[in-house]
């Protein structure tokens, strides 16, 4: 049987597009059937994550449960990945939990890093460094670099004594020279800011421009940030770069600062139809102030003429969010029914969310929406506009004393 599963799991893993992985799922299900651990655990593996097969989740969980109790570790981390996130069952964090430890107990190395993470986080368990340190150490012992990296974390930012802080940057040190990423960028972290290593900004620089090259996120985000703030001659092209990068791995903040650059034509040439496309596809990651420049180049678009009703729509969306130039926008669109209903009383709304995130137009609009309003001195919102009116004449606006008055 054993022979069979390794012949199969050798079939799978060296995949190749002739159909031989549906011979080897079709043997992996029959030695399952016939209760072979090891092939329950690679087939609800396979069908957890998609490998060559249709999404079935179902299946996933069926043959990880019984994976699990025939105490296969691969299996019972995956069954608690299932259960902390919810897929296929209901998201419970104690069964999570439970999964996690015993494979961690049998040496799986990526329970014990979760297990270690659980720890830290302070969602689920409450915060326990030490039990946190017991874990990580034992998948660093076993060569799991994120562990290491995890671990260097721990040490630098709590109380730890500094034979521990020379043991993190061990522990660093031995990951960065299997060209570890995250070793890397939390050495080249340290270095920047002269945090435990000396300050070292070239070296800095350079760690992370290695990394970056490899499509680690965080080193091209701040290599956008450290071309573009560069004193006393910013290079924005290289900053452009960089951004650019990290916006095509998807990163929604990247993709703001593309379309701003491509805006305002910083380190590019200007292009608005680019800038829009990238502010789209932020805007659609639920970015903020993406949402609201996409609202204004829809509304003041000099090429096509305004789409106030596209424009609405993600003015809408900024203020959901409590974005204050989107609520005011949106206030005004009501106020005036422009490419939505009119109504004013919605307007005022909006523009006291705005007032209340200190949009000064906002405030100052809401004493003469009062009178145009036709609001009575006794109603609901009588007292509020009062206490804007009075806010902005202390300020010393003349006019709004007119209006008080």
């Amino acid at each position: 049987m054993n022979r069979e599963f390794l012949k199969a799991e050798k079939q799978f893993n060296t995949h190749k597009p002739d159909g031989s992985h549906l011979d080897a799922i079709s043997t992996l299900v029959k030695l399952a059937k016939r209760n072979h651990p090891p092939a329950q655990s690679l087939l609800g593996h396979i069908f957890l994550f998609n490998q060559y097969v249709a999404n079935d989740h179902k299946q996933a969980f069926y043959w990880l449960k019984l994976a699990s109790l025939n105490k296969q570790a691969s299996a019972q981390y995956n069954l608690g990945l299932m259960y902390e996130n919810g897929i296929y069952v209901s998201k419970d964090v104690l069964l999570a939990i439970h999964w996690y430890c015993q494979a961690a107990e049998l040496n799986h190395s990526d329970a014990q890093v979760r297990l270690g993470e659980l720890h830290l986080e302070n969602n689920f368990l409450f915060r326990n460094e030490k039990e946190a340190e017991k874990w990580l150490s034992l998948a660093a012992a076993e060569g799991s670099t994120k562990a290491m990296v995890k671990l260097c974390q721990l040490y630098l930012s709590s109380n730890f004594s500094k034979d521990k802080v020379f043991m993190a940057l061990n522990w660093l040190d031995m990951a960065s020279k299997i060209n570890d990423k995250e070793a890397i960028f939390n050495i080249a972290t340290m270095h920047e800011l002269g945090i435990v290593l000396p300050k070292d900004l070239d070296l800095a620089i350079e760690l992370y421009t290695k990394i970056a090259e490899l499509d680690h996120l965080k080193a091209q985000i701040n290599l956008g940030h450290h071309y573009f703030n560069l004193k006393p001659n910013p290079d924005y092209a290289q900053s452009f770069h960089w951004f650019l990068s990290a916006a095509k791995i998807g990163d929604a903040d990247a993709q703001h600062q593309v379309a701003q650059m491509y805006l305002q034509g910083i380190g590019t040439p200007l292009d608005e139809l680019a800038a829009r496309e990238w502010l789209h596809m932020a805007a659609d990651q639920g970015h903020t102030e993406s949402q609201y420049f996409l609202a204004k180049m829809f509304y003041f678009n000099d090429a096509t003429g305004a789409d106030v009703e596209n424009a609405a729509e993600w003015y809408h969306m900024a203020a959901s969010k409590l974005h204050p130039e989107a609520l005011y926008a949106l206030g005004n669109l009501y106020f005036d029914g422009h490419g939505v209903a009119e109504d004013k009383y919605k307007a005022v709304d909006l523009h006291l969310k705005a007032a209340e995130q200190g949009h000064v137009l906002a405030q100052y609009n809401l004493g003469f929406e009062f009178v145009l309003c036709d609001i009575t001195p006794n109603s609901q919102y009588a007292d509020i506009f009062y206490r804007w009116l009075e806010h902005n004449a202390a300020l010393g606006q003349a006019l709004l004393n007119t209006v008080l008055a």
